[in-house]
């Protein structure tokens, strides 16, 4: 009589369970949508660059004397290089408010302190952005204040996918860290060479940033300027880091690594990449071109990041 446990000992425990799958699958999807909505605010950002639009609209936080961001639409004002402007603004607005309500949300319901953390960061570091674009239209786009503009921008984003990581279900199974246990060799290179590959499309980005935002963007033709040779010379160690990795993923991987689909998509990536580069050259750094080649380097330090925060899972499936 007593060989089945009794149905009210069961139903808690699976309610629950069942409640706590859509709490975290839908906390992980606004994340998710956090990092898409960074993207496409690089995007905006790299238009603005691309077509000499910094300065269009004179004056920050307002636009042409408007606080409120609709007026300007109303007021017929949104057209052109002012359109590139302010729509990079309003966009910008609504990453500091999804960044607002996603810091809240880690706070109610994060399980790790690390987490919590991260989201702190996201909201200091989406404030000191949004000071630095103010500076910039301030003090007429001055090289530095516009290179750690574009650089926080890149790292923001970094921040915003390790955090959907984080919250994703697969991090969660090895205990809501990047790293957890003691890895084998095997996994221990694989994680090496992932961190590799992120330090060198970060430094890339660096020395693209300087080509962007000096005069060094109009002799990118003629290969006439220190950071022009810099930023052409170092895609060939980028290419060679990532060739490395994606070599040691086929031949070292366990099975279930999952690291195959991230590293094939960063080859892919880095060969766009290169072919846009060229296009730049060829057709004298057109914006649609620069545009393109701004967003693919962005993809392509994404799914590094990401590529490396998997590479941790290995610690924790691995024994010693």
């Amino acid at each position: 009589m007593n060989a089945n446990p009794p149905a009210a000992v069961i139903e808690p425990s699976s309610s629950a369970a069942a409640l706590e799958r859509p709490r975290h699958a839908g906390r992980h999807r606004f994340a998710c949508f956090h990092v898409c909505a960074t993207f496409c605010l690089i995007a905006f950002g790299a238009s603005v660059t691309s077509n000499d639009a910094g300065l269009a609209v004179p004056d920050w936080p307002t636009t042409y004397g408007d606080l409120n961001p609709i007026a300007p639409y109303l007021r017929g004002l949104v057209s052109g290089l002012i359109a590139l402007e302010h729509n990079h603004r309003v966009i910008g607005m609504v990453v500091g408010l999804l960044t607002i309500a996603l810091c809240v949300w880690i706070w109610r319901t994060a399980e790790t302190t690390l987490v919590r953390r991260l989201g702190v960061i996201l909201l200091v570091a989406v404030c000191v952005q949004g000071g630095l674009g103010g500076l910039t239209v301030h003090m007429k786009l001055p090289a530095a204040v516009s290179i750690a503009h574009g650089m926080l921008a890149q790292s923001f984003f970094c921040l915003s996918i390790a955090t959907a990581y984080l919250l994703a279900g697969e991090a969660r199974a090895a205990g809501g860290s990047i790293a957890r246990g003691s890895p084998t060799a095997a996994a221990r290179s694989l994680q090496r060479s992932a961190a590799h590959v992120f330090i060198a499309v970060f430094l890339q980005l660096f020395f693209g940033a300087l080509v962007r935002h000096t005069v060094a963007k109009w002799r990118v033709p003629t290969f006439g300027d220190t950071p022009v040779l810099l930023h052409m010379l170092f895609a060939l160690v980028v290419l060679l880091v990532v060739g490395r990795f994606v070599a040691k993923v086929t031949s070292e991987s366990p099975p279930g690594s999952r690291l195959s689909a991230p590293a094939i998509a960063l080859a892919a990536l880095v060969l766009a990449q290169l072919l846009l580069g060229l296009f730049a050259v060829a057709t004298r750094t057109d914006p649609l071109v620069t545009v393109l080649h701004v967003i693919t380097g962005a993809s392509i330090l994404g799914t590094s990041l990401f590529t490396w925060l998997r590479s941790h899972r290995l610690a924790a499936r691995e024994p010693a």
